[in-house]
């Protein structure tokens, strides 16, 4: 995707790589680790963002994140929220 492409576009481009992924995880549910974490990580993967990425995306701490990601602290009602609105999926995903 071009620096240049529009909000349009851009939003295209995820709307089509949120398709894509459930897809494949339809398609290929043994290669997705059925935990809110699990999920957390494909989607951190799938999406190419780092920790630090999503501790800015969230609001929290990277130390925060570094811990979710590690499985030392669960993930919060209000993580979940962003996550779920971030990635179009239902807050159930990482909740658990």
């Amino acid at each position: 995707m071009s620096a240049t492409a529009s909000a349009e576009e851009r939003a295209r481009a995820e709307l089509m790589a949120v398709a894509l992924e459930d897809y494949d995880r339809r398609r290929h549910p043994e290669d997705f680790e059925g935990t809110p974490i699990g999920m957390l990580k494909h989607l951190m993967e799938a999406n190419g963002m780092s920790q630090a990425d999503l501790a800015r995306m969230l609001g929290v701490a990277r130390a925060t994140v570094s811990q979710i990601v590690h499985e030392q602290r669960g993930i919060s009602k209000q993580v979940a929220l962003k996550l779920a609105e971030r990635f179009r999926l239902d807050v159930r995903v990482f909740l658990g």
